[in-house]
């Protein structure tokens, strides 16, 4: 009696001729797997999966914010407003290194406020989004600076997004920062949008 031998199930539609060949058995029909280390296997060469990180609040750094605040010139008995989400953290931490004026603003400050010398917006924040935390922020005094952590963009163009919409605030940006790819931008009082305009 002639035996017939049957092809493994994973080869079983291709000719005898090429399923016996090892080298093709091994390399080609290998299958795609994932292990531990986040390491593809595909036709037996390694593949290394890159995730998407979201980008760390600068109050998540307190290392990285002490530098952003001596590039921005703060002192510690500045009255320092911080807004924003990630505002609670970040006016911890100021408070618990020496910057006892540090405050969070969760709501509109009042007309009879004292003028901030620095506003703290310590998430990444788009430009669209700066109007709004302005207005909880409220009034910075004269020479007083703004330092904002900007979403990435390309080429620059969310920090001259960001520049324009600070322009129109009465800010002027002075300064772009890169720390730990978290783009910063330092930016002083120049006066009211309205006296700009009359001038």
């Amino acid at each position: 009696m002639t035996s017939i031998r049957v092809s493994p199930p994973h080869v079983r539609s291709i000719s005898i001729p090429y399923a016996t060949r090892p080298y093709r058995r091994v390399r080609n029909l290998e299958p795609v797997t994932v292990n531990c280390c986040g390491r593809w296997r595909f036709f037996g060469v390694p593949m290394t999966i890159h995730l998407y990180q979201p980008l760390q609040p600068l109050a998540a750094d307190g290392a990285a914010l002490l530098r952003v605040l001596h590039a921005a010139g703060v002192e510690k008995d500045d009255l320092i407003r911080v807004v924003g989400p990630s505002g609670p953290l970040a006016a911890l931490w100021l408070s618990r290194h020496g910057y006892d004026r540090a405050v969070f603003v969760r709501a509109s400050a009042s007309e009879r406020t004292r003028p901030a010398d620095i506003m703290l917006i310590a998430q990444p924040c788009a430009a669209v989004e700066l109007a709004p935390l302005l207005d909880v922020a409220g009034a910075v005094s004269d020479d007083g600076a703004l330092i904002v952590q900007t979403r990435p963009g390309r080429g620059g163009d969310e920090f001259e997004a960001v520049a324009a919409q600070l322009r129109g605030q009465g800010f002027r940006a002075q300064r772009r920062l890169n720390d730990k790819g978290r783009p910063i931008c330092i930016a002083r009082r120049i006066g009211l949008p309205s006296a700009e305009k009359a001038a």
